[in-house]
């Protein structure tokens, strides 16, 4: 994962309220094939700062 990839995981997250394992998948391809690990790094990141909860299967929701 990039930081780029970072940074756009969480553009997606305050613009939208969300960011979701579809959205990653779709436009985070390269950290896509990665590993599905990277999708719960980022959201778990989101998690440790403070800014998202896990609220559903493959959804971090924005905690504005």
């Amino acid at each position: 994962m990039t930081i780029n990839e970072f940074e756009k995981a969480h553009q997606r997250l305050v613009n939208t309220g969300f960011f979701t394992r579809t959205w990653f998948n779709e436009n985070l391809k390269a950290c896509a094939k990665e590993g599905g690990c990277n999708f719960t790094t980022i959201g778990g990141v989101f998690e440790i700062l403070g800014i998202a909860e896990y609220t559903q299967k493959a959804t971090y929701k924005y905690l504005a």
